[in-house]
């Protein structure tokens, strides 16, 4: 096991109280082992106004809650470091999958991208990150990356002190493992009672977060695609914006109704231009 890459910084002033990681996020066709997995939902503005548990990560991005000032520690490794030591040494303590086409991760804010520092991670595809939180005033985090292959393994909590919301455990289970999952074994991996998973998906269910079926001991998840129509249907999002285009220069176009193929084409013409 070798440390690859580390950064620190020890005045990190977030945006909106989120703790905001991205590498890049994967656009090319999945691998094999992972085709199986929603890249619309995995992506950063599918739950981003939903507060995660501990933290949130998907496809080139990871948030979690935190104050101001906090000190954020980024790490690459080539292995996994022992998950005792950081059990023993954080209060809150969880690992996810992450995915990215990027070559590194960056610390960065909600509304800019700029970087407040940088690891190199090492080849793009499926990393798990082992994200460490303690509770003091302002908050101090560690995040350890490591490459892994194959599918990805759920989401697991290792230590906790509180439970943020374990609604959102839920969803990041079924984002990054949809389908059939024992309660007990839901419990197990967000460390809380089979009571409290009961009390999380009835939570997640009424605030659309889920889809909840099969039986009562084993559910099946799968996450609510909360996105709008425009987002999740190109055409309509491209629609969407040659009427936006029209109505600012005063172009009369129906709404619903047909577009004219020449203002769709004066459209084109000037995202041309301007391209």
């Amino acid at each position: 096991m070798a440390l690859l890459d580390a950064y620190t910084n020890d005045d990190y002033r977030p945006e909106f109280s989120t703790l905001v990681i991205r590498g890049g996020p994967w656009t090319a066709p999945l691998p094999a082992e992972l085709a199986y997995l929603n890249l619309d939902l995995l992506h950063e503005h599918a739950f981003a106004a939903c507060p995660p548990d501990i933290a949130l990560a998907g496809n080139g991005w990871l948030h979690g809650i935190t104050g101001e000032p906090s000190q954020v520690t980024l790490q690459a490794h080539d292995k996994p470091v022992p998950p005792a030591q950081d059990q023993d040494s954080w209060q809150n303590v969880m690992e996810s999958p992450f995915l990215t086409a990027g070559l590194g991760v960056r610390l960065t804010q909600v509304t800019t991208d700029g970087p407040q520092g940088r690891v190199r991670l090492g080849r793009p595809g499926l990393y798990r990150v082992r994200i460490c939180r303690s509770d003091a005033a302002g908050r101090t985090w560690l995040l350890r990356f490591w490459p892994v292959s194959g599918a990805p393994e759920p989401p697991r909590c290792l230590t906790r002190t509180t439970a943020d919301d374990l609604a959102m455990g839920l969803v990041a289970t079924a984002l990054w493992s949809p389908g059939a999952t024992a309660k007990t074994d839901l419990a197990e991996r967000l460390l809380a009672s089979e009571q409290d998973i009961d009390a999380a998906l009835q939570n997640a269910q009424h605030n659309n977060l889920l889809h909840v079926t099969g039986d009562a001991s084993t559910p099946v998840l799968a996450a609510v695609d909360r996105r709008s129509p425009e987002e999740r249907d190109p055409a309509r999002r491209r629609s969407g914006d040659i009427r936006a285009w029209a109505k600012a220069r005063g172009i009369k176009v129906n709404e619903p109704g047909h577009i004219p193929l020449e203002i769709a084409a004066q459209f084109q013409q000037n995202t041309d231009l301007n391209e």
